[in-house]
C-alpha cells in the first residue's frame, strides 16, 4: 500500500501583472463564473500548445514527467501550515502572501484558503475545534 494520499504536484508559476490588467482579469474571470488561476493556467496551456503545434516549442517537452510519490504533507509544508492554523485559530486571517506560500506548499488554490479564513472571521468560531 502507498503510504501518499496525494497525488504529486504540477509545478506552479506566480505572475505580476499591472494593477488594470489584474482587475481587468478578475472581472473577466468573475464573468466567466470561474476562478482566474483556472482561466491564466488555461490561457497559457493553450498558448504553448499552439507554439508546440507552430514547431517552435519541442513536442517532447509536453511529455508528463513520471509521477513522483508525495508525502501526505511535505515537510517544507508543516510550518506554513502551522503557522496558519495559528493565525486561524485566534480569529484572525494571514495576509495573502502567508496564503500564497501557504497555497504553494499544500498545492492548494489561494482562492480555498482566503475562503476559509473568511469564513472563520466572519462567523468568529471554528465550531468548538
Amino acid at each position: 500500500m502507498r503510504d501518499t494520499l496525494m497525488p504529486a504536484r504540477n509545478p506552479r508559476l506566480t505572475l505580476t501583472l499591472p494593477a488594470g490588467i489584474y482587475r481587468a482579469f478578475e472581472w473577466w474571470a468573475e464573468r466567466e463564473g470561474s476562478k482566474s488561476s483556472a482561466i491564466a493556467s488555461s490561457l497559457i496551456e493553450n498558448f504553448v500548445r499552439e507554439r508546440v503545434n507552430a514547431g517552435q516549442i519541442p513536442f517532447e517537452l509536453l511529455e508528463p514527467e513520471p509521477e513522483q510519490p508525495s508525502e501526505v504533507i511535505a515537510p517544507e509544508a508543516r510550518e506554513s501550515l502551522q503557522q496558519f492554523l495559528s493565525v486561524l485559530a485566534s480569529g484572525k486571517c494571514p495576509d495573502m502572501g502567508q496564503l500564497s506560500i501557504l497555497a504553494h506548499d499544500l498545492d492548494l488554490d489561494e482562492d480555498t484558503l482566503s475562503e476559509l479564513c473568511d469564513r472563520v472571521t466572519r462567523e468568529g468560531t471554528t465550531n468548538g475545534v
